[in-house]
């Protein structure tokens, strides 16, 4: 029986792993057939790196997956239809946007202040992470291209060359051109095996299109030959059919590896917390990229914080390591990509988080930073709910909507407006270490958040009026720790 059943997992892993690559080869066709609007349409969002950043952001959010945004991500560069260039911000976008499954986790313990202390402690310390390190990295990004370089010549040497070619490959993408160097195709078995299977689905005449010498329909075989749609038609169908499918196919890859490590994950995140922070890191990447899911990694963290098995600085590494671990899926999307750009956007993803944790975690001071931002947020949410909610709403929602509406206004608008909430992050910040390190040097009303406004009863609901947690002012019934009013 037990190797009866080892055979239905090795053959359920298979299944996963062969419609996945289905999936991205059936996903790449579709761009091919989308042409060349499609490209101009994807480079007119992202040739804006905070745009990209956001729509790596709001995929995310929406699928649920980064490890969906970036395969996406990685077929759109291996097919030409994204310059690496473009593409680093959305890879950015995509590990905030990922962070919003451990957050609902703690949700779960809302009834328990303590527990939800913790637990939302727990769960954004992954996201203070992740945005600290945008913070410094997207500037950087943006100003020397230190990930697309790194990457290219990492990627060029893994795959036998300089990376020269591949420098130039990943900045030529886009409308501009042939999407990053027609010429520097990959030879790629896994493409051979999944063929047949695309082909039934959909076959398009690529040549006709890159050289745009068709008339009529590009598609000359699968279940679309014949149909009378159009190109747009045929591949915004098949483009929806690939993702719900990639969706599937990582779906099952995560149960079924999941099936088989199932019970053993808790308990060897249980036995590995005392280990050194580093040890911790690579337990919890290699048991990320064995469930090919951080969010599995993280979730199942989350509650072992909350009800305080795990502490805050003991989940951290093995947070990062499950940052590391993720990146694995890019690494197998990039199996199907027919540029090796494709490869490129898969050491993007890796050379992220590895200078991510480079910058806040090695030196002890510097990683006391998001650790002391995700506490204090666990401490303010349990006080108050609604800075809970408000936090989820605001950073995964009304910030990236608002910013991506701002940047089809220009980049005069967007900047400035990003440029004011950074002050006001950094105003609030200051005001608060002060407040809490050197009171008396702040006026005795301000030493407290007292002096914010309370909301009027007849304006606010009723929950907010009779519960001190759920008053929207900080100056209902909760009491403050460093409270200095009568310093």
């Amino acid at each position: 029986r037990a190797v009866a059943l080892a055979c239905v997992r090795v053959l359920g892993l298979l299944t996963a792993l062969y419609i996945f690559f289905f999936a991205l080869s059936l996903m790449s066709e579709s761009f091919t057939i989308l042409g060349g609007g499609l490209t101009r349409a994807i480079e007119r969002l992202t040739t804006n790196p905070l745009a990209g950043l956001i729509a790596g952001v709001l995929v995310t959010v929406l699928l649920q997956s980064s490890s969906t945004t970036t395969s996406i991500i990685v077929a759109l560069v291996g097919s030409g239809d994204l310059a690496v260039r473009n593409a680093v911000p959305m890879v950015m976008g995509s590990n905030i946007g990922t962070s919003i499954t451990n957050t609902l986790v703690a949700v779960a313990h809302i009834k328990s202040r303590k527990e939800f202390e913790r637990a939302f402690a727990g769960a954004t310390v992954h996201d203070f992470f992740n945005l600290l390190s945008v913070a410094v990295l997207l500037p950087v990004e943006v100003l020397t291209g230190y990930l697309e370089f790194v990457s290219g010549k990492v990627a060029g040497a893994a795959a036998g060359g300089d990376g020269d070619d591949m420098m130039m490959d990943g900045g030529g993408g886009g409308a501009g051109g042939d999407g990053g160097g027609g010429e520097d195709s990959i030879p790629n078995p896994v493409k051979y095996v999944v063929s047949p299977a695309v082909h039934l689905v959909l076959q398009v005449d690529k040549e006709a299109v890159r050289n745009e010498t068709f008339t009529g329909s590009a598609v000359k075989g699968g279940m679309f030959y014949g149909s009378g749609l159009s190109n747009a038609a045929v591949g915004a169908i098949s483009l929806t059919l690939c993702i719900v499918v990639l969706v599937f196919a990582l779906w099952l890859l995560v149960r079924v590896l999941k099936s088989v490590l199932k019970g053993r994950v808790r308990k060897v995140l249980i036995k590995v917390v005392d280990f050194n922070g580093y040890v911790s890191m690579l337990i919890g990447a290699v048991i990320t990229a064995a469930v090919q899911s951080s969010s599995i990694t993280t979730s199942t963290l989350v509650p072992l914080v909350g009800i305080g098995v795990v502490t805050l600085e003991q989940m951290f590494p093995l947070t990062l390591g499950a940052n590391l671990g993720t990146t694995g899926t890019a690494f197998l999307a990039s199996i199907t990509a027919d540029k090796s750009t494709g490869v490129q956007i898969a050491f993007v993803h890796l050379m992220f988080n590895l200078t991510g944790i480079l910058l806040w975690y090695p030196i002890p001071h510097v990683r006391r930073v998001p650790i002391w931002l995700a506490r204090q947020l666990g401490l303010q949410s349990a006080r108050r709910r609604w800075v809970a909610l408000a936090y989820v709403a605001t950073v995964f929602c009304v910030v990236p909507l608002a910013l991506l509406g701002l940047s089809y206004l220009g980049p005069a608008w967007l900047y400035s407006v990003v440029s004011l909430m950074t002050v006001a992050a950094v105003v609030t910040i200051a005001y608060e270490t002060v407040r809490r390190m050197r009171p008396l040097w702040l006026p005795r009303r301000m030493r407290t958040w007292r002096w914010l406004p309370c909301v009027p009863a007849p304006a606010a609901p009723a929950c907010w009026c009779t519960s001190p947690y759920w008053c929207p002012a900080f100056c209902r019934g909760v009491p403050e720790p460093g409270d200095y009013a009568g310093a």
